[in-house]
């Protein structure tokens, strides 16, 4: 087995008399080494990415001294600016058109956060006041839910309804109107009652 590892052949470094003494410096430097030292030159490639840097830099530096010319060049050729323009406002007057419909709703929605997350009035005139959703939930968990007043039926909603339209000097509904009487004269009498048949004049008269 050992034997088979052995090379038939044994490879000697034989001087090349057709190289010249440059050539052979540097074989004999790529043999030390042990590998080849001629085929990338290191140094061509610094030298170049130094060049290409260096052409980057002149065209950006070249293209904005061109567009600072031909922005001046344009300024002093413009015609001169009318004296209404300064009369003009900044802002068109309201109601002014959209212009980020994206940038309007992040705007809203930092605002809708920030409500929900501090206090402050919803009305003064009406003590109507918002609080945090957190101290809303501890109130919630500490008091409970408030007890809220009954659903009205549809009769009493009627009901009500027709006190609201009512007069307020209107009589109630459940009470009659009292009845007009005519006076009576006391100085007048009154008619005598008719005398009822005897029992024996009646017989007679049969």
């Amino acid at each position: 087995m050992a034997d088979e590892l052995k090379p038939d052949t044994v490879h000697t470094h034989v001087p090349n008399t057709e190289r010249s003494n440059e050539e052979q410096r540097e074989f004999d430097v790529a043999l030390a080494a042990g590998h080849e030292i001629s085929d990338v030159s290191t140094g061509g490639i610094f030298y170049f990415l130094i060049g290409m840097v260096a052409v980057i830099l002149a065209t950006v530096l070249f293209l904005g001294w061109l567009f600072d010319h031909y922005s001046a060049e344009a300024t002093l050729n413009d015609p001169p600016v009318s004296p209404l323009a300064k009369l003009r406002p900044e802002n068109p007057p309201k109601p002014n058109l959209q212009v980020s419909d994206v940038a309007d709703m992040v705007t809203f929605r930092k605002q809708q956060e920030a409500d929900l997350q501090t206090l402050g009035w919803v009305d003064e005139t009406e003590k109507l006041a918002r609080i945090p959703i957190k101290t809303a939930m501890s109130l919630v968990l500490e008091k409970g839910l408030p007890k809220w007043p009954p659903l009205k039926t549809d009769a009493a909603k009627t009901e009500a309804a027709k006190a609201d339209a009512a007069p307020a000097d209107a009589p109630p509904a459940d009470v009659t109107s009292p009845v007009a009487v005519p006076p009576v004269d006391s100085g007048a009498k009154s008619a005598p009652a008719e005398p009822a048949a005897s029992p024996a004049k009646s017989e007679g008269t049969q």
